[in-house]
Order: structure tokens, then C-alpha cells, then sequence
């Protein structure tokens, strides 16, 4: 890939002969040519070729199969500057694209092109979806879904036949494009919610190569205690050791997790616990650990193997690890100076032959979407939080602390730990704690289980929150949210003033709460001083105000706005 932030403007670009440009163009062909020729039978050749680079762009970015791919291209005399867009719910990734070919291999990009393409992108940013090709009306929900979330990643692909980078001139352009994003989404370097892309001839030939050597097989799999399973699908389980494990990795990489959802994520509390296993409890990691589920295209037991039970060998044909990228890549960084350390690692495997596209997908989903262990878990061995549930109970109501799958704000005498987050943060001055609550609030929950008194969860779980505290937040809380609903339904889906009424929820509490209160003490008794029409007329009063704030400003994005302390800061002080 390609951020135009990183391309360094290259006056001598190297030539390139037809032969190479019109071998590229057949590959693009040979992969998407004849679903494309359906969809538009009219189109001449270099039209397809240029579709075809549309639709390799979104399968590149998007880590999408050919088909979803070649469907995802919309290049029309209606498309208005998108040739292709595609929304993975699975990878959090919205991807646009405007491709061009060039048949001579030496075009560059043109300011018309890039005006056209950064007008279009625009109008999506500012929800204009009518200005959009109509054939993204039945995904208009999904588009929509990843504009206004924070947790979606937005590319926008320029990608071209043509020499890398472009002129000084317009890469100049393209990055001040990509400085705006960054600051309207108040992105930090390296942290691009919204990217710019220039994806050129070698970027396009680079990716095509690395697919081409993606096909992973893993000889001489030693599989200990092995079991298996023939119908519907022919499977092995049993464990692996670590060595293994990390010469898979030190041989092919991130390629072994093609399909697998999240890839590696770095150091995230998961990760981190992981690594602590590693480091601490080697001999339980086998108890620690939920080992990884290996899917492969075919599987060949030696035929020395003597049966279940017993430690077998197998070769492993077109394998992708689906589930335990997290365990794989920790397991490869680990570093010890006894190089048999790693051979005392049992970790569970389970290996599954498949070929079918949509049980791929459903196993790929199924593992990694399966109910996990989170600090949120921990909340019931809290003593704190324990203490709390008896003083609630004291007044009658119900502190639930176990994760269920009930909305316990559907029972008025049923509170949970959830809501009480939310209750106390809003209710609290520390506008960053507001910030993360909206963007991150699981990082509430970290450190729960241990003694450490710098976690997030003891600053706001602290010794002055008490039961009836918590019964009188939550109550507030409800009654905002119930207003806000009511207000939201009247509102249209496509405007600022829905965004901002989406998004705003946490500081708008924050603000109605803390004006109702003010010297009334929450620690002492239960309040009944406070009337829903005094919430709802204090609600309505800040909503105008944050929108009349919000409105003028263009091109931010409203979601990450309310997650930015800073922003938030600014916010409170001008309303």
C-alpha cells in the first residue's frame, strides 16, 4: 500500500516496456475479466482492464475473495467519480476506489482526476448517499454504518497502470487531502482513520506476486494426542509445541493468517497475557490458552501414523490459520536463550479440511466471534464491586454483575455494572474518562483483577461511589437516554443533527446530569426531587446547544469529535 503521506516525489521514474503493462493487464483479466464482462457486455477493453484494476484495488485493501471484488465495481457514466466501494463489517474496512489505466505504463495522475475523486469522497463523508452510484442503494445501511463509527478504517484508492507517485504538484495536493482528513478525524501520524492511497503499476504487481505465493503448505506437522473427526468435514485436534509454531511464522509470516479476521494486533491486553503465559506459566499454557483452529485444503497423514491417541505426522496442504493469530504471532516473538524452551509449549490445535468458500467464512467467523473472557468477567470476584451489590440491595434493587445477555434497564429494579460505568463517568469531571467511555470503554475494565490502583476501574469505582450514588446516576441516566431515543426518531438519517444526536450521548449526560444536581448530595438518599420533564426540557436545551456549536464546523468527523478530549474541552467551553 501506498499512503501518499510516505510516497517521495520521484522526478526519473523508471521506464517500463509494453510487454510488462499488457502482461498485467491479462492477470487483472484472467482474475476478474469474465464476471465483469457480465456486468457490463458493452465495455471495450481498456474500460475492462480499468474495471479490473478497480476491482483488484478493493480486493487488495479489503482482503476480499474475486467475486465480492468484481461485484464491488460501479465504473458508469453515473458513478460520479467512485469506480468501486466495498464495506467488510468482518475487517472494519471501508474501502473507495478511482482507478485509470494506462496502456503506455508512464501516465501519472491528473488534478482533474484527483478533484473529481476528493469531490466524491466528500459527498460520502457528508452522507450525500443520493449523489452516490445507484447501485449502492442496497448497501446504503452498511456505508453508513462505517462513516459514523469510530471503529471503522476508510481507504481511499487511487489506482492506476501508471508510474509510482505523480507529480510534484498534485502529490502535494493528495497529501494536504490526507493532512485535512487527519485533522478533521483528529487522527495522529500513524494513525490515519481516514486514508489516502495512490496505488500504482509496481504497488499492483507486488500485491498480484504476494498472492501468488500465498498458497502455504506446512510439511511435517507434529500433532501430539491426536484425535479426528471424518463427517461433514475431515479434521484433526490434538497439540502442537511452540517450536513448531514459530518456524511456521519465521517461514511464512502474516501469510498464514490470509483469511483469519484480525491478524495480529500488537500489544493489547490479550497479547500481553499471552506473552505472561509465555514467560511465567509455560507448563499451564496449554490451560491458558485457546489454541488455534487451522483450516487446510488438504491433509495427509503419514502412513506410519498409528491411529488416535498417539503423536502423528502431517503435511498440511493451502493452509490459513483462522483462529490464534494472537497466539501464533506471540509465540514467534517470544525470545528465550534456551532454544528448547519453546518445546515445552503445548498448544491445542484443531486442523480442518475444507474447500467450500462459505463454511471458510462461517469458521472464520464462529472462532473468532465466540464469547471471551474480558475484565468486564472479573467484576464478580471484585470485592468492591461485591460491597456495592449488598448496599444496592439495601434499597431494594438488584446490582447485577455477571455479563448476561439481558438489558437490565428493562427491569427498573435491575442495575448493572455496565450502566453504572456509564452512570458514574458522566456524572464525573474528568472529561478524558468521558472520551475514552465513548471510544474505548473496555479500558475500564483492564486491571480489575489485580491490586494495581492506577487502573481506570479504581478511578471511578473509588472509595467516595457508594450504592444509593449509583441507584441516582442510573435513574438520570435512563430517563436522558429514554429522551434522546424520542428525539433521535425525528430526526433524518442523512443530516448533521443525527450524527451529533448519535454521538453525543456521553457528554450530553455529563451536562444534564451535573445541571440537575448541583447541590443535591447523591451519596445520602435516594432523589425524587428531579422530574423527567425537567430532564427532558435540560436535554433539548443542550442538544441545540452542541449542534449550533458543531453545525459550522466542516468536515470533521462527528464520532471521533466526542471521543477527543481536547475537542470536548473546547466543546464545554463555548456552550
Amino acid at each position: 500500500m501506498a499512503l501518499v503521506s510516505e510516497i517521495v516525489y520521484n522526478p526519473q521514474p523508471q521506464p517500463v516496456n509494453k510487454a510488462f503493462i499488457v502482461r498485467l493487464a491479462n492477470k487483472l483479466k484472467e482474475k476478474y475479466g469474465e464476471i465483469l464482462k457480465q456486468k457490463y457486455p458493452k465495455a471495450d477493453d481498456d474500460s475492462l482492464v480499468s474495471k479490473c484494476i478497480a476491482a483488484f484495488a478493493i480486493s487488495h485493501f479489503a482482503k476480499t475473495d474475486d467475486i465480492s471484488a468484481a461485484e464491488s465495481v460501479c465504473d458508469s457514466g453515473t458513478d460520479g467519480g467512485i469506480d468501486a466501494l466495498y464495506v467488510s463489517t468482518t475487517n472494519k474496512i471501508l474501502v473507495v476506489v478511482q482507478a485509470k489505466y494506462h496502456k503506455s505504463g508512464t501516465g501519472t495522475w491528473k488534478e482533474a482526476d484527483l478533484h473529481k475523486f476528493q469531490f466524491a469522497c466528500n459527498n460520502l463523508l457528508d452522507m450525500k448517499y443520493e449523489l452516490l452510484p445507484p447501485e449502492f442503494s442496497s448497501i446504503q445501511n452498511k456505508i453508513d454504518a462505517a462513516i459514523s463509527s469510530s471503529d471503522y478504517k476508510i481507504y481511499f484508492v487511487m489506482a492506476h497502470s501508471g508510474n509510482p507517485g505523480s507529480s510534484q504538484y498534485i502529490l502535494d495536493k493528495m497529501k494536504e487531502w490526507q493532512n485535512k482528513l487527519d485533522n478533521d478525524s483528529f487522527s495522529t501520524t500513524g494513525d490515519s482513520y481516514f486514508q489516502v492511497h495512490l496505488f500504482s503499476r509496481d504497488d499492483i504487481q507486488k500485491s498480484i506476486s504476494k498472492a501468488d505465493q500465498t498458497s502455504i503448505d506446512l510439511d511435517d506437522v507434529k500433532i501430539y494426542s491426536y484425535g479426528n473427526i471424518n463427517e461433514p468435514y475431515r479434521s484433526y485436534f490434538g497439540y502442537v509445541d511452540g517450536k513448531q509454531i514459530k518456524e511456521w511464522y519465521q517461514q511464512h509470516n502474516t501469510f498464514l493468517f490470509n483469511k483469519n479476521i484480525r491478524g495480529f494486533l500488537g500489544e493489547t491486553t490479550v497479547n500481553s497475557s499471552i506473552k505472561k503465559s509465555l514467560e511465567s506459566n509455560k507448563d499451564l499454557f496449554w490451560y491458558l490458552n485457546n489454541g488455534i483452529t487451522v483450516l487446510a485444503k488438504d491433509i495427509i497423514s503419514h502412513p506410519r501414523n498409528a491411529g488416535s491417541d498417539s503423536d502423528g505426522l502431517f503435511t498440511l496442504k493451502g493452509v490459513s490459520i483462522v483462529n490464534g493469530a494472537q497466539t501464533v504471532s506471540s509465540i514467534a516473538k517470544y525470545q528465550s536463550e534456551d532454544s528448547d524452551e519453546l518445546e515445552k509449549i503445548k498448544v491445542s490445535i484443531k486442523v480442518i479440511k475444507v474447500e467450500s468458500n462459505d463454511i471458510i467464512e462461517e469458521i472464520t467467523i464462529a472462532t473468532n466471534h465466540q464469547n471471551s473472557v474480558s475484565g468486564r468477567d472479573f467484576a464478580s470476584q471484585d470485592k468492591f464491586q461485591q460491597e456495592l451489590a449488598k448496599q444496592i440491595s439495601l434499597e431494594g434493587y438488584n446490582y447485577n454483575l455477571l455479563r448476561t445477555d439481558i438489558n437490565s434497564s428493562y427491569l427498573e429494579k435491575n442495575i448493572d455494572i455496565d450502566e453504572a460505568l456509564d452512570a458514574i463517568v458522566c456524572f464525573n469531571k474528568n472529561i478524558s474518562h468521558i472520551g475514552i467511555l465513548k471510544g474505548n470503554r473496555g479500558r475500564f475494565y483492564e486491571g480489575i483483577n489485580n491490586k494495581s490502583s492506577s487502573s481506570l476501574h479504581k478511578a471511578v469505582f473509588n472509595s467516595n461511589i457508594n450504592g444509593v450514588m449509583i441507584i441516582n446516576l442510573v435513574r438520570i441516566n435512563r430517563i436522558i437516554e429514554s429522551v434522546r431515543v424520542e428525539h433521535i426518531k425525528n430526526l433524518s438519517k442523512n443530516t448533521k443533527e443525527y450524527k451529533i444526536a448519535i454521538h453525543s450521548n456521553r457528554i450530553i449526560n455529563h451536562l444534564v446530569i451535573n445541571s440537575l444536581i448541583q447541590n443535591q448530595n447523591v451519596q445520602e438518599e435516594l432523589i425524587t426531587t428531579i422530574t423527567d420533564d425537567q430532564i427532558k426540557a435540560s436535554y433539548l436545551k443542550y442538544i441545540q446547544k452542541i449542534t449550533n456549536y458543531i453545525s459550522p464546523l466542516s468536515g470533521i468527523h462527528i464520532p471521533r469529535f466526542f471521543e477527543n478530549k481536547t475537542k470536548l474541552e473546547e466543546l464545554l467551553a463555548n456552550i
